[in-house]
């Protein structure tokens, strides 16, 4: 083996190094989570009580859906001009 094969021009990588590389990963991620923390906590609130109306009126949806025979595209095109037709209709 000559002196070339043993370095290659890198430094070896030690074990505290590898360590502190970690540990600004970690961190770095966790700064990232706070960020977006703050930025959406003023929505959790609405956010879960979307997911609870959701999960709740799914089972209504789809037995209307199963009523009506009418595809699923098609069911949300009517069901947002009902409501928008009613919509107009409150305010005038």
């Amino acid at each position: 083996m000559t002196s070339q094969d043993k370095f290659d021009g890198k430094p070896a990588r030690t074990e505290t190094s590898a360590q502190m590389d970690l540990f600004i990963r970690a961190g770095l991620i966790l700064a990232l989570v706070m960020l977006c923390y703050q930025v959406f906590a003023p929505f959790l609130t609405l956010m879960v009580w979307a997911l609870i109306l959701a999960v709740t009126l799914y089972p209504l949806h789809r037995a209307l859906a199963l009523q009506t025979d009418t595809p699923p595209k098609f069911q949300n095109f009517l069901c947002r001009r009902n409501e928008l037709r009613r919509t107009i209709l409150y305010v005038l």
